[in-house]
């Protein structure tokens, strides 16, 4: 099922933390049409926000590695644009943070933008769930905001420390998602794009097909449509794939 949120029951305290803090996770794409090199996730915030003391933390959510850092992005000394808009990315989708193509993980993941985040003493390796769980053994920042992706009928750890977890896509782990309404912390809710939505030379996505975001807009208003969102709660989608 495209239209998919899962939701967990710290949701609302992270929409909180979010809103308080103004700068929140607004799209993200992990898998694109072609090499992996039109990968970001973009931030939403007043503009002229600084970024400062804010840290992008990934998370692997697959298999054995589930728990594991995978990567650090420290947003120190950048701020948001005068669009409202901060996009950390490929080069191709013009970001604000340029990073090497391939830097985000396609399979199962958590995306956590942290404040108080220590590179020193959570390098990139540690493992915050030893035991596999799917639950954080440790605080390793406060949590701003969140977003998990993955299949969770298949194990993958997609919500750790709370955060929404979105997916599956059919199948298949999300290409990526966005916020509809954008920005909203609170009640922007997260819908999957398809894979052929990735980029501007793809066919896009269909509200037919399932889908309520018809491309990626990094750095732009996300593009959803206005039809009447679906959730439902974790226990209910694991139900439907038994």
């Amino acid at each position: 099922m495209r239209k998919i949120m899962l939701t967990v029951l710290m949701a609302a305290c992270l929409a909180i933390a979010g809103a308080a803090n103004a700068v929140v996770i607004n799209e993200w794409v992990s898998n694109d049409i072609s090499g992996d090199d039109h990968e970001f996730i973009e931030l939403c915030g007043n503009p002229g926000e600084s970024l400062d003391g804010l840290t992008i933390v990934l998370v692997e959510g697959e298999g054995a590695s589930s728990g594991l850092i995978d990567n650090i992005i420290s947003l120190n000394g950048y701020s948001v644009g005068a669009t409202g808009y901060f996009v950390v990315g490929d080069a191709a989708v013009n970001p604000d943070l340029e990073l090497a193509d391939g830097w985000i993980e396609n399979g199962g993941n958590n995306i956590l933008l942290l404040a108080d985040f220590d590179a020193g003493l959570y390098p990139i390796g540690t493992d915050i769930d030893a035991d596999g769980d799917c639950v954080a053994d440790f605080s390793i920042g406060t949590v701003v905001d969140g977003v998990g992706y993955g299949i969770p009928d298949s194990g993958d750890c997609m919500t750790y420390y709370g955060i929404t977890g979105v997916g599956p896509d059919g199948s298949y782990d999300p290409a990526g998602g966005a916020r509809c309404d954008d920005c909203d912390a609170v009640g922007g809710e997260w819908y999957i794009i398809c894979l052929n939505g990735t980029e501007s030379t793809g066919s896009g996505c269909t509200v037919e097909d399932g889908y309520y975001v018809s491309y990626a807009t990094p750095g732009a208003t996300n593009a959803c449509s206005t039809v009447a969102n679906q959730e439902s709660t974790w226990g209910g989608v694991k139900d439907m794939y038994r």
